[in-house]
């Protein structure tokens, strides 16, 4: 018989294993994770698979058992959804352009290096990454910002300098 809670906790450590890992639709569960965390926390193989159909019937995963002991997890794209919701693209390329002229607002020089773009590009959800470089293109477009110096930075226009002083940063 299954107990609720075995399968539960499998459930949410497997949507928790794909969140952390920052997982968007078709990403798939290394073996190497799989199998330590199967080893460790699951009892009964038997709750591991019926935890598995469960999150297959949500439709939050596509789930196969390819040998004795492999499986292949995939995320669907409602699990990514349930992974990352209430997500509104208007109000993350919002999020994301504040972040960015907050970051020229906190340097002298008013200038971005990408690499720390690139840093910030790695702390976003895949939803968000998604949209990243379109804000960034919006920016350059909007002639807020340019890269024509050197190309390993983002300065500041001064058109991009009256539009921070006239906002509310």
């Amino acid at each position: 018989m299954f107990t609720n809670n075995e399968t539960n906790k499998i459930k949410q450590a497997i949507m928790d294993r794909f969140r952390e890992v920052n997982a968007e639709k078709d990403h798939i569960l290394p073996q190497a994770w799989l199998i330590p965390y199967l080893s460790m926390n699951v009892k009964h193989k038997d709750f591991f698979e019926s935890a598995m159909q469960q999150l297959q019937t949500e439709n939050l995963i596509e789930f196969q058992k390819q040998e004795k002991d492999h499986y292949q997890i995939k995320l669907t794209q409602q699990g990514e959804d349930y992974l990352y919701p209430n997500f509104n693209i208007s109000d993350a390329k919002q999020k994301i352009r504040n972040d960015i002229f907050a970051k020229f607002k906190a340097n002298q020089d008013k200038t971005i290096t990408f690499r720390w773009l690139n840093n910030q590009f790695g702390q976003l959800n895949p939803k968000e990454q998604r949209i990243f470089n379109h804000v960034i293109e919006s920016i350059i477009r909007e002639k807020l910002a340019t890269t024509s110096l050197l190309e390993n930075f983002l300065y500041l226009t001064k058109k991009g300098e009256k539009f921070m002083s006239d906002s509310i940063l």
